[in-house]
Protein backbone atom coordinates (compact mmCIF):
# COMPACT_ATOMS: atom_id res chain seq x y z
CA UNK A 1 0.00 0.00 0.00
CA UNK A 2 0.85 3.21 -0.80
CA UNK A 3 1.26 5.45 2.91
CA UNK A 4 2.48 9.17 1.26
CA UNK A 5 0.30 11.31 2.05
CA UNK A 6 -1.55 12.35 -0.93
CA UNK A 7 -2.06 16.48 -1.79
CA UNK A 8 -5.75 17.41 -1.94
CA UNK A 9 -6.97 17.42 -5.92
CA UNK A 10 -3.72 15.16 -6.69
CA UNK A 11 -4.69 12.75 -9.56
CA UNK A 12 -3.42 8.95 -8.54
CA UNK A 13 -1.67 7.05 -11.01
CA UNK A 14 -4.34 5.05 -11.49
CA UNK A 15 -6.49 7.45 -12.11
CA UNK A 16 -4.33 8.15 -15.49
CA UNK A 17 -5.31 7.11 -19.19
CA UNK A 18 -4.23 3.62 -20.25
CA UNK A 19 -0.99 4.01 -22.15
CA UNK A 20 -2.89 2.75 -25.09
CA UNK A 21 -4.57 5.81 -25.29
CA UNK A 22 -1.81 8.08 -24.64
CA UNK A 23 -0.21 6.52 -27.47
CA UNK A 24 -2.84 6.94 -29.88
CA UNK A 25 -2.70 3.53 -31.41
CA UNK A 26 1.11 4.62 -32.17
CA UNK A 27 3.71 1.80 -31.95
CA UNK A 28 7.49 0.98 -32.29
CA UNK A 29 9.52 4.11 -33.06
CA UNK A 30 6.25 6.14 -33.24
CA UNK A 31 4.76 5.37 -30.13
CA UNK A 32 8.46 6.33 -28.22
CA UNK A 33 8.65 9.46 -29.71
CA UNK A 34 4.32 10.01 -28.67
CA UNK A 35 5.88 8.93 -25.02
CA UNK A 36 9.05 11.10 -24.89
CA UNK A 37 6.50 14.14 -25.82
CA UNK A 38 4.52 13.16 -22.62
CA UNK A 39 7.25 13.38 -20.14
CA UNK A 40 8.94 16.11 -21.31
CA UNK A 41 5.69 17.97 -20.50
CA UNK A 42 4.73 15.91 -17.77
CA UNK A 43 8.32 17.00 -16.72
CA UNK A 44 8.14 20.97 -17.74
CA UNK A 45 4.77 20.86 -15.30
CA UNK A 46 6.28 19.14 -12.48
CA UNK A 47 9.07 22.12 -12.46
CA UNK A 48 6.33 24.78 -12.76
CA UNK A 49 4.73 23.39 -10.27
CA UNK A 50 7.52 23.14 -7.45
CA UNK A 51 8.75 27.01 -8.97
CA UNK A 52 5.38 27.81 -7.34
CA UNK A 53 4.60 28.18 -3.25
CA UNK A 54 3.77 24.53 -2.55
CA UNK A 55 3.73 22.68 0.54
CA UNK A 56 6.45 20.33 1.32
CA UNK A 57 3.83 17.29 1.09
CA UNK A 58 2.53 18.29 -2.35
CA UNK A 59 6.08 18.72 -3.54
CA UNK A 60 7.35 15.63 -2.44
CA UNK A 61 4.41 13.43 -3.74
CA UNK A 62 4.68 15.12 -7.00
CA UNK A 63 8.27 13.96 -7.46
CA UNK A 64 7.52 10.64 -6.49
CA UNK A 65 4.88 10.21 -8.97
CA UNK A 66 7.11 11.71 -11.68
CA UNK A 67 9.69 9.02 -10.69
CA UNK A 68 6.92 6.10 -10.85
CA UNK A 69 6.04 7.56 -14.54
CA UNK A 70 10.17 7.42 -15.52
CA UNK A 71 9.71 3.84 -14.15
CA UNK A 72 7.29 2.49 -15.78
CA UNK A 73 8.05 4.14 -19.26
CA UNK A 74 11.99 4.53 -19.25
CA UNK A 75 14.67 1.89 -20.11
CA UNK A 76 16.75 1.02 -16.92
CA UNK A 77 20.51 1.74 -17.07
CA UNK A 78 21.08 1.94 -21.03
CA UNK A 79 18.80 -1.24 -21.99
CA UNK A 80 16.39 -0.81 -24.81
CA UNK A 81 13.30 -0.85 -23.69
CA UNK A 82 11.45 -4.46 -23.83
CA UNK A 83 8.91 -6.55 -22.40
CA UNK A 84 9.81 -8.16 -19.55
CA UNK A 85 8.72 -12.11 -19.62
CA UNK A 86 9.04 -15.18 -17.49
CA UNK A 87 10.62 -14.51 -14.02
CA UNK A 88 11.41 -11.09 -14.81
CA UNK A 89 7.70 -9.95 -15.77
CA UNK A 90 7.73 -7.50 -12.75
CA UNK A 91 11.15 -6.04 -12.48
CA UNK A 92 12.04 -3.44 -9.84
CA UNK A 93 11.22 -0.22 -10.56
CA UNK A 94 14.53 2.28 -11.18
CA UNK A 95 14.41 6.00 -10.10
CA UNK A 96 14.52 8.10 -13.00
CA UNK A 97 16.41 10.49 -11.13
CA UNK A 98 18.71 8.97 -9.22
CA UNK A 99 19.50 5.74 -11.95
CA UNK A 100 18.47 3.47 -8.54
CA UNK A 101 15.92 1.10 -7.18
CA UNK A 102 12.98 2.76 -6.10
CA UNK A 103 13.05 2.77 -2.43
CA UNK A 104 17.64 2.55 -2.23
CA UNK A 105 18.43 4.67 0.71
CA UNK A 106 21.00 7.39 -0.19
CA UNK A 107 24.43 6.76 -0.58
CA UNK A 108 26.94 7.89 2.75
CA UNK A 109 28.78 11.26 1.95
CA UNK A 110 32.21 9.73 0.74
CA UNK A 111 34.46 11.17 2.93
CA UNK A 112 37.31 13.78 0.94
CA UNK A 113 39.34 14.20 3.98
CA UNK A 114 43.57 13.46 3.39
CA UNK A 115 43.92 10.79 5.98
CA UNK A 116 45.94 7.56 7.30
CA UNK A 117 43.94 4.90 9.47
CA UNK A 118 45.61 1.88 11.27
CA UNK A 119 44.60 -1.46 10.85
CA UNK A 120 45.73 -3.15 14.15
CA UNK A 121 48.34 -5.40 13.57
CA UNK A 122 47.95 -4.77 9.99
CA UNK A 123 48.76 -1.99 7.45
CA UNK A 124 48.48 2.07 7.25
CA UNK A 125 45.11 2.52 5.15
CA UNK A 126 45.58 5.78 3.49
CA UNK A 127 42.80 7.74 1.94
CA UNK A 128 42.91 10.42 -1.05
CA UNK A 129 46.58 11.15 -0.63
CA UNK A 130 47.81 11.07 -4.75
CA UNK A 131 50.84 12.14 -3.87
CA UNK A 132 53.21 8.69 -2.89
CA UNK A 133 56.56 9.44 -3.80
CA UNK A 134 59.84 6.80 -3.29
CA UNK A 135 63.43 8.17 -2.33
CA UNK A 136 64.30 8.53 -6.06
CA UNK A 137 61.62 10.96 -6.35
CA UNK A 138 59.13 9.00 -8.42
CA UNK A 139 55.71 9.46 -7.94
CA UNK A 140 53.67 5.93 -7.41
CA UNK A 141 50.57 5.01 -9.07
CA UNK A 142 47.98 5.07 -6.14
CA UNK A 143 44.41 4.42 -5.84
CA UNK A 144 42.00 6.50 -3.75
CA UNK A 145 42.42 4.40 -1.40
CA UNK A 146 45.60 2.19 -0.66
CA UNK A 147 47.75 0.09 1.81
CA UNK A 148 51.30 0.36 2.65
CA UNK A 149 52.88 -2.20 4.66
CA UNK A 150 54.16 -1.57 8.30
CA UNK A 151 55.55 -4.99 9.48
CA UNK A 152 58.06 -4.79 7.52
CA UNK A 153 58.14 -7.84 5.30
CA UNK A 154 55.95 -6.98 1.99
CA UNK A 155 57.32 -8.25 -0.66
CA UNK A 156 55.70 -4.65 -2.40
CA UNK A 157 57.19 -2.11 -0.66
CA UNK A 158 55.73 0.68 0.24
CA UNK A 159 52.69 -1.60 -0.85
CA UNK A 160 51.16 -4.01 2.17
CA UNK A 161 50.75 -7.38 0.40
CA UNK A 162 49.22 -9.14 3.37
CA UNK A 163 52.54 -10.74 4.87
CA UNK A 164 51.54 -9.41 8.35
CA UNK A 165 49.00 -11.68 8.54
CA UNK A 166 51.65 -14.60 7.90
CA UNK A 167 54.25 -13.38 10.40
CA UNK A 168 54.10 -12.23 14.15
CA UNK A 169 53.86 -8.39 13.78
CA UNK A 170 52.66 -6.26 16.42
CA UNK A 171 51.85 -3.06 16.41
CA UNK A 172 50.82 -2.08 19.66
CA UNK A 173 52.89 0.79 21.21
CA UNK A 174 55.63 -0.58 23.79
CA UNK A 175 57.59 2.64 25.37
CA UNK A 176 57.26 3.49 28.20
CA UNK A 177 57.20 7.45 27.45
CA UNK A 178 60.16 8.46 29.53
CA UNK A 179 61.38 10.40 26.60
CA UNK A 180 58.46 12.40 25.99
CA UNK A 181 59.43 15.72 26.97
CA UNK A 182 60.03 18.62 25.17
CA UNK A 183 63.27 20.61 26.00
CA UNK A 184 64.09 24.59 24.99
CA UNK A 185 67.24 25.96 24.04
CA UNK A 186 67.52 29.46 23.44
CA UNK A 187 69.98 32.17 22.25
CA UNK A 188 68.96 35.51 21.82
CA UNK A 189 65.70 36.11 19.41
CA UNK A 190 65.55 32.28 18.84
CA UNK A 191 64.79 29.81 21.03
CA UNK A 192 64.79 25.59 19.14
CA UNK A 193 62.81 23.32 20.90
CA UNK A 194 63.44 19.32 20.89
CA UNK A 195 61.40 16.13 22.11
CA UNK A 196 63.86 12.94 21.95
CA UNK A 197 61.15 11.15 22.58
CA UNK A 198 59.41 11.44 19.03
CA UNK A 199 62.85 11.42 17.07
CA UNK A 200 63.21 9.15 14.17
CA UNK A 201 66.98 9.85 13.81
CA UNK A 202 67.00 10.82 10.53
CA UNK A 203 70.54 12.20 11.06
CA UNK A 204 69.89 15.46 9.22
CA UNK A 205 70.55 17.93 11.83
CA UNK A 206 73.57 16.47 13.22
CA UNK A 207 75.07 15.48 10.05
CA UNK A 208 74.34 18.73 8.13
CA UNK A 209 74.76 21.50 10.81
CA UNK A 210 77.16 19.80 13.46
CA UNK A 211 78.18 23.27 14.90
CA UNK A 212 74.77 23.51 16.73
CA UNK A 213 73.79 19.64 17.48
CA UNK A 214 76.44 18.50 18.99
CA UNK A 215 76.63 14.56 18.51
CA UNK A 216 76.77 12.82 21.91
CA UNK A 217 77.35 16.15 23.91
CA UNK A 218 74.83 17.78 26.87
CA UNK A 219 73.08 19.80 25.99
CA UNK A 220 73.47 18.66 22.31
CA UNK A 221 71.76 22.04 20.85
CA UNK A 222 73.82 25.07 20.81
CA UNK A 223 71.71 28.09 19.35
CA UNK A 224 74.70 30.04 18.98
CA UNK A 225 76.66 27.44 16.76
CA UNK A 226 75.57 29.86 13.40
CA UNK A 227 73.75 32.51 12.34
CA UNK A 228 69.43 31.99 12.77
CA UNK A 229 68.39 31.25 9.51
CA UNK A 230 70.95 28.26 9.07
CA UNK A 231 69.38 27.07 12.22
CA UNK A 232 66.28 27.60 10.88
CA UNK A 233 66.48 25.97 7.56
CA UNK A 234 67.67 23.04 9.33
CA UNK A 235 64.88 22.64 11.59
CA UNK A 236 62.88 22.41 8.76
CA UNK A 237 64.13 19.80 7.44
CA UNK A 238 63.32 17.49 10.48
CA UNK A 239 60.75 14.72 9.39
CA UNK A 240 59.78 13.76 12.61
CA UNK A 241 58.58 16.62 14.16
CA UNK A 242 60.75 16.52 17.06
CA UNK A 243 62.72 19.82 16.46
CA UNK A 244 60.55 22.87 16.36
CA UNK A 245 61.65 26.99 17.08
CA UNK A 246 60.28 30.41 18.29
CA UNK A 247 61.32 33.67 16.77
CA UNK A 248 60.62 36.36 20.08
CA UNK A 249 58.61 33.99 21.26
CA UNK A 250 56.33 33.21 18.64
CA UNK A 251 56.49 29.64 17.29
CA UNK A 252 56.75 28.26 14.12
CA UNK A 253 56.28 24.37 13.85
CA UNK A 254 54.16 23.34 10.86
CA UNK A 255 54.70 24.14 7.04
CA UNK A 256 52.63 24.89 4.67
CA UNK A 257 52.80 22.22 1.89
CA UNK A 258 50.57 20.18 -0.32
CA UNK A 259 49.58 16.42 1.21
CA UNK A 260 52.74 13.86 0.05
CA UNK A 261 54.00 10.77 1.63
CA UNK A 262 57.52 9.52 1.10
CA UNK A 263 58.55 5.99 1.20
CA UNK A 264 62.45 7.69 2.14
CA UNK A 265 64.93 4.80 1.31
CA UNK A 266 65.39 2.20 4.06
CA UNK A 267 63.59 4.37 6.79
CA UNK A 268 60.18 5.58 7.76
CA UNK A 269 57.37 6.81 5.66
CA UNK A 270 58.20 10.90 5.87
CA UNK A 271 54.27 12.28 6.18
CA UNK A 272 53.82 16.27 5.24
CA UNK A 273 51.15 18.64 4.29
CA UNK A 274 48.55 17.67 7.18
CA UNK A 275 47.27 14.37 5.97
CA UNK A 276 45.26 13.56 9.33
CA UNK A 277 46.35 10.61 11.50
CA UNK A 278 43.62 8.88 12.98
CA UNK A 279 45.17 7.63 16.70
CA UNK A 280 44.26 8.45 20.29
CA UNK A 281 45.13 12.02 21.43
CA UNK A 282 47.63 10.59 23.69
CA UNK A 283 49.98 8.93 20.84
CA UNK A 284 50.98 12.14 20.04
CA UNK A 285 54.38 13.37 21.86
CA UNK A 286 54.79 16.76 23.76
CA UNK A 287 54.39 19.62 20.82
CA UNK A 288 54.17 17.22 18.34
CA UNK A 289 53.38 18.70 14.80
CA UNK A 290 50.74 17.16 12.86
CA UNK A 291 51.59 18.81 9.89
CA UNK A 292 54.08 16.65 9.54
CA UNK A 293 55.86 13.11 11.02
CA UNK A 294 57.57 9.92 10.43
CA UNK A 295 55.63 6.46 10.37
CA UNK A 296 57.47 3.29 11.59
CA UNK A 297 57.75 1.09 8.52
CA UNK A 298 60.15 -1.72 9.56
CA UNK A 299 57.70 -2.76 12.33
CA UNK A 300 60.50 -2.79 15.13
CA UNK A 301 59.96 0.51 16.25
CA UNK A 302 58.84 1.15 20.14
CA UNK A 303 57.04 4.08 19.73
CA UNK A 304 54.62 2.66 16.74
CA UNK A 305 52.86 3.90 14.58
CA UNK A 306 55.92 6.78 14.93
CA UNK A 307 59.21 5.87 14.31
CA UNK A 308 61.82 5.31 16.98
CA UNK A 309 64.92 4.94 14.93
CA UNK A 310 65.22 0.82 14.55
CA UNK A 311 65.14 0.93 11.12
CA UNK A 312 68.60 1.62 11.38
CA UNK A 313 68.96 -2.18 12.79
CA UNK A 314 69.27 -3.60 9.04
CA UNK A 315 66.00 -2.62 7.25
CA UNK A 316 66.06 -2.83 4.00
CA UNK A 317 63.00 -1.73 1.71
CA UNK A 318 64.66 -2.45 -1.87
CA UNK A 319 64.55 0.61 -3.65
Amino acid sequence: GDHRQRPSGAVAQDDLPPFDAVLGGQRGERGLAVLAGVAIRLAQGVQHRLAGDVREAERVFVLAELDGFGARVGPRNGDRARTPRGPQANPIPYSSMTGQPIGTPPAEPVDPTPRIELKPNGPFRVFHVENLVNARGEVLPTKPAYSLCRCGNSKTKPFCDGTHKTVPFDSSRKTDGSKDRRVAYGHGRLTVFDNRGICSHAAHCTDDLPSVFLLRQEPWIDPAGTDEDRIIAQVKRCPSGALSYAMDGVEHRDQERPPQILASENGPLQVTGRIELRVEESAWGQGASREHYALCRCGRSKNKPFCDGSHWDGFEDGQ
